[in-house]
């Protein structure tokens, strides 16, 4: 190539990209705007201007809107009715819950046929020309059969929604802000990377029924993906489930399921406050199903909490003995590792450094203030003596240490494994547990990696005293025996999250 025409080249391409934000160029890009300038050598820089609008109506009316995910094979949509007395911004939210999507990313609409899109909160911060989305009413815009809405969701995958209106009528007071009515197949995973590898990856899930399969291409989703996704799967119901709570705030939502009014630790409402709308019903039902359980009798209560009260017994009243070196002396180790329920048939457990199942639940009491050393001994606190006699004392204890964690993503962790186990949900396999646990962490919006954009794995969790502890098995940081969720574990669970419960 000659130099003057790789000149006229650079300069184009510094025309191109002279002033404008990555999402616009992205999207030039993907609708073949920038080939174009580069095969035919010029470039028009669109600047986006208001949008011309009709004069909102005096009276609401009621649309019946067909809502299609463009390109999707087989097709996905929804029927909704919707009042047209919403701004755009409220009608945002509606779509994203009827789809399923999650809000994690940009969106915008615009008019079919103009260039010209409304402006989210993000454009308006950034200072952006045009019309926001916040001063249009959806009678606007939609208010006669076959007028037509595009949005788009996640400027970098590129969902477009063609919305079409089917039916009208004048709105009555009885009706809601939106309905969904009827609709087909689920709403893809966030962040696949758009519509063309979603239909590979749909066709590739209705052959091998159990994303776990996935093989190929879409190995690395095998473990990302909800264990339960299917993209045939749509309920109208959960659809108007997520509907109902739009604009309420999750909070608020879960508030409904408490028990006499049964308030949340401060860790668990810290999580609601965060948690996307779409992802409200589920803890309405973990929180529900949880609520409803039946209390643990005295005697399960005191199983689940057996190494712990096994400690606390043989330090009352003189103590326990330890050696010089500050290990527990070997006739107390081997009581420990017998009486506890800790002994899985390994070892004598006579030496406290050989045996680590002991030895970190003598640093468990120690860390919840029920024992303390003093010279060569083990000795019970005021609190101690106080759990030591009385189980409910000792479960509050217990509970109340096993939110705590060292960052907010290790607090969330704690919260959803905990409600998974209060609620009674059974796992076969550790991994099964903790993967589910990952998934909601991602769901909820945490990303990790060198740029916090990768799903959260169950290997970067830290769950350990929750497993020892809760997960009905008191040996679970060491070895996992079958299905959780004895009624002594529910109860533990449930009374971290409900303290008052």
């Amino acid at each position: 190539m000659g130099g003057s025409n790789q000149s006229d080249i650079d300069a184009l391409v510094k025309q191109i990209i002279a002033g404008r934000d990555p999402s616009e160029l992205l999207e030039d890009l993907r609708r073949g705007r920038i080939l174009d300038s580069l095969r035919t050598g010029s470039f028009q820089q669109h600047f986006n201007k208001p949008v011309a609008v009709a004069a909102p109506l005096d009276e609401p009316l009621l649309l019946t809107i067909k809502v299609e995910l463009e390109d999707s094979e087989p097709l996905i949509w929804r029927r909704l009715q919707v009042r047209t007395d919403m701004a755009l911004d409220a009608f945002h939210d509606v779509l994203q819950d009827a789809m399923g999507w999650s809000n994690s990313h940009l969106h915008r609409f615009h008019i079919p046929g103009d260039r010209n899109y409304f402006l989210n909160e993000f454009d308006v911060g950034e200072g952006e020309s045009g019309t926001p989305e916040t001063d249009v009413r959806l009678d606007q815009i939609l208010r006669a059969k076959g007028d037509g809405l595009n949005y788009e969701y996640d400027l970098g995958d590129g969902w477009e929604h063609r919305i079409v209106v089917e039916q009208v009528r004048t709105a009555t007071p009885d009706d809601k802000v939106a309905n969904c009515v009827a609709g087909g197949r689920s709403c893809p995973p966030e962040d696949v990377g758009g519509i063309g590898f979603f239909n590979d990856l749909a066709a590739e899930l209705r052959r091998v029924k159990d994303p776990q399969l996935l093989s190929g291409e879409f190995e690395d989703l095998a473990h990302w993906l909800p264990p339960d996704y299917d993209p045939d799967d749509f309920s109208v119901e959960d659809a108007n489930l997520a509907l109902s709570m739009s604009g309420t705030g999750g909070a608020s939502a879960i508030l409904d399921v408490a028990v006499d009014g049964v308030q949340r630790a401060p860790e668990f409402e810290a999580l609601v406050g965060r948690c996307p709308r779409h992802l409200i019903g589920e803890l309405i039902l973990l929180s529900g199903e949880a609520l409803r359980a039946a209390p643990a009798t005295d005697v399960e209560l005191r199983e689940q909490l057996r190494p712990f009260q096994t400690m606390l017994d043989l330090a009352d009243p003189d103590g326990i003995p330890l050696t010089k070196a500050g290990w527990l002396a070997p006739d107390a180790c081997e009581h420990v590792w017998n009486e506890s329920g800790l002994n899985w048939g390994y070892g004598k457990g006579n030496r406290e450094q050989h045996t680590p199942e002991v030895s970190q639940l003598r640093r468990d009491c120690v860390a919840l203030k029920l024992l303390r050393k003093h010279r060569e001994r083990l000795l019970l606190t005021p609190l101690g003596r106080k759990a030591g006699a009385d189980a409910g004392v000792l479960s509050s204890v217990v509970a109340g240490s096993l939110l705590r964690g060292e960052t907010e993503m290790d607090r969330d962790a704690n919260v959803l494994a905990l409600l998974l186990l209060a609620a009674g949900r059974p796992f076969e396999r550790r991994d099964d547990f903790e993967d589910q646990v990952a998934n909601l962490l991602t769901e909820i919006g945490w990303r990790t990696g060198d740029y916090a954009e990768a799903p959260v794995h169950r290997h970067e969790l830290r769950l350990y005293r929750i497993e020892r502890i809760v997960a009905g098995d008191p040996n679970a940081a060491f070895r996992w025996t079958g299905p959780v969720g004895s009624a002594g574990a529910r109860q533990l669970a449930k009374k971290a999250l409900w303290p008052d419960a």
